[in-house]
């Protein structure tokens, strides 16, 4: 007889969880075996149960097969051990009353948090704390929970009566202690306990210099040479693997930017391995060059370097909100986000023209927190900061005491805030902020956005022309002339934005309206995007999507003189009716066929590629010294002859310095009317 708490833990394992410890294969085949009766249980007691199979010997106790023990050779979990777990299910019912109680809702909430964090190890607590912060999704599972990392390509299965060391998924070995204790984290959260990983995370980087750095660094190293040897062609497991594993290991502890970026290559080598359509060889490249770059960085540290510089090399684990003496904003805009992880929440853009910087606040729930949240009733009705709502604060003069911000502009929505005045917001014409002349744009842009963050501005054009909807590329275009005449688009794009914000724009861009536009600007490929957030009409401002937009849309004689007057330029030739992008000057052309060069080299593999032909390396480094970029030509010259040894670390050094010309050479999106 199988007592009933081994026989309760054992059935925790279905066939879900056995092809997650194992693969369906040999599941199967398990299972073949215990209908064949080769399977047999030969004793058992509280804790174990011994188990003949096919001539084989299976101690197996309540933690399943990863820790039971099996006479035959086969390494890690065999059929043998699957069948030990089958054999007992089918002999043996558990007690209902007893599985009922072994849910893993009672584990989780039993289970303090310094306990999962020893548990998990100071590394490996630290990615989960970043992983968990990205969201995944919680579902149901029996007594048990599955836990889905969609950006990661993981899933994880708590199971009832397992504990941690129960839990089950197909991460590698170096990964596994990170994503299980991600996936309790957020199952954690989905239960509504405890704060978030975020401010559970280890504290910001060390100030003092590692002293392991150079060994860990030339091992880094090493490690993104075989990413380019292997990374973009056969992707092997064991590369995705050697990553995750320096990104977790003790001697990553200070430099928690560093092990961001390996986390990120890592999963870029999986999603290569896999095929995924998801597959970004190009972003891939990028990374790995920004990463070859922050590790020379990193080489250049030493005790004379400035702890703020040391801060921006080594990163931070955790967001760091500082007190503030009192702040007077200007609220601009505010939008609706989700993230493919199913983070959702409704952000608000505060301008402080005192200091020229921006500020955000958000309203956010992670994903499969709180069901009922919605961003647009959080937006209208739920208190920020003084019992004021979002709405309220992005349409407003606001001076702020008690607030904290971070390093990156997010403002605490702590409810220490507190409002000193409320007033009628303006824009003042002497913002730095504010752009009638795109040049000086471009400048700005050029100055202000890195690490991928979005830089708001304000756009006050001389005049407009009627939106244009792409139907291949699926963008909406809005065509913006300046006081020099030069025509910008901001633009949306209908699979990435939400349709009822494409056709508000479209809607209220064809009345004829004119006034200040806020937009977002963000780095997309080789050029900078624009995309609208919300329109300020005088000291009036409607953010899209958001904001009843018929008060512009009313049909006033000011919207209807400008829009025929806007239509009567274009009768006569002076606003084009059609307009076409401006293509890339010639340096940006030289060196994106470099690039695509080197990703091509790397796609097929550096040793078959630089064999096959070498004259095409050597053609681009000449065309960019003729065209008077010396050093970048050598770079790529380097590469043409470079022997097997040499060529992976010479097409990192070119990667990293097309990289940077590429970020010089980043433009507007500049249209020419037809």
């Amino acid at each position: 007889m199988i007592p009933a708490g081994l026989a309760a833990a054992l059935a925790a394992f279905d066939e879900a969880a056995l092809i997650l410890v194992a693969n369906k294969g040999l599941v199967r085949r398990a299972a073949r075996d215990v209908e064949a009766g080769l399977a047999v249980v030969q004793e058992g007691s509280a804790d174990a149960v011994t188990v003949e199979c096919d001539g084989d010997t299976v101690r197996l106790d309540r933690r399943g097969p990863s820790f039971a023990s099996c006479t035959c050779p086969a390494p890690g979990v065999c059929r043998h051990r699957l069948a030990a777990v089958l054999v007992v299910q089918t002999q043996a019912m558990p007690d209902p009353a007893e599985k009922e109680g072994l849910g893993v809702a009672s584990d989780i909430a039993a289970l303090p948090l310094e306990a999962l964090s020893k548990w998990a190890g100071k590394a490996a607590w630290r990615a989960a704390c970043e992983l968990a912060a990205a969201g995944a999704e919680v579902a149901p599972d029996g007594g048990g929970f599955t836990v889905i990392f969609p950006d990661e390509g993981f899933l994880v299965r708590i199971l009832p009566g397992q504990g941690l060391d129960g839990m089950v998924s197909k991460a590698t070995a170096a990964a596994r202690k990170a994503f299980h204790a991600a996936a309790w984290l957020v199952a954690r959260a989905h239960l509504g306990l405890g704060a978030p990983p975020d401010s559970e995370a280890p504290a910001g980087a060390t100030t003092e210099v590692p002293g392991a750095m150079p060994g860990f660094l030339d091992t880094v190293t090493e490690t993104l040479e075989d990413v380019v040897r292997l990374g973009f062609n056969l992707a092997p497991e064991s590369l995705e693997e050697r990553l995750f594993l320096l990104s977790v290991s003790s001697r990553a502890d200070s430099f928690s930017r560093l092990a961001a970026m390996l986390r990120t290559l890592s999963a870029h080598v999986r999603s290569r391995r896999r095929r995924d359509f998801t597959s970004d060889p190009d972003g891939c490249l990028e990374l790995l060059a920004d990463t070859f770059l922050l590790v020379s960085a990193l080489r250049g540290v030493d005790e004379f370097t400035s702890a703020e510089r040391r801060d921006a090399l080594f990163g931070r684990a955790r967001r760091d909100y500082i007190a503030t003496a009192a702040l007077e904003l200007t609220g601009c805009g505010a939008e609706i986000w989700t993230t493919p992880a199913g983070a959702r929440g409704v952000t608000g853009y505060f301008y402080d023209a005192s200091s020229d910087r921006w500020l955000t606040a958000s309203l956010a729930r992670g994903a499969n927190q709180d069901p009922g949240f919605d961003p647009v009733r959080a937006y209208e009705k739920e208190s920020l900061w003084s019992g004021k709502t979002v709405h309220e604060l992005c349409h407003a003069e606001v001076r702020l005491h008690k607030a904290q911000a971070s390093d990156d502009g997010r403002l605490s929505a702590a409810s220490g805030v507190m409002i000193a005045a409320l007033g009628t917001r303006t824009v003042a014409d002497t913002w730095p902020c504010l752009f009638d002349h795109w040049d000086r744009l471009a400048t700005r842009l050029n100055s202000r956005i890195s690490d991928g963050r979005a830089e708001p501005v304000l756009l006050r054009p001389a005049a407009m022309a009627r939106p244009a909807f792409d139907d291949l590329t699926q963008i909406l275009s809005w065509p913006l002339r300046d006081s020099e005449g030069r025509w910008l688009a901001v633009s949306l794009e209908h699979g990435r934005d939400r349709a009822a914000l494409v056709e508000a724009l479209q809607t209220v861009a064809e009345s004829g309206w004119s006034g200040t536009i806020m937009a977002l600007a963000s780095i997309d490929g080789r050029d900078f995007r624009l995309r609208p957030v919300a329109l300020i009409d005088e000291d009036t401002g409607y953010n899209l999507g958001l904001d009843d937009l018929r008060p512009l849309m009313l049909g006033s004689w000011a919207q209807k003189t400008t829009l025929l007057m806007r239509d009567m330029k274009a009768a006569l030739g002076h606003t084009p009716k059609t307009f076409i992008s401006v293509p890339s000057s010639r340096a940006s052309q030289l060196v994106h066929a470099a690039w695509q060069s080197v990703l091509n080299a790397l796609e097929i593999g550096p040793r078959h590629a630089l064999a096959i032909d070498c004259s095409e390396m050597e053609r681009h480094a000449k065309d960019l010294h003729n065209a008077g970029f010396p050093t970048l030509a050598e770079s790529i010259a380097l590469t043409a002859r470079a022997d097997a040894t040499g060529a992976p670390f010479s097409l990192l050094k070119a990667a990293s310095a097309l990289t940077l010309a590429r970020r010089l050479m980043i433009r507007l999106p500049y249209l020419r009317g037809n």
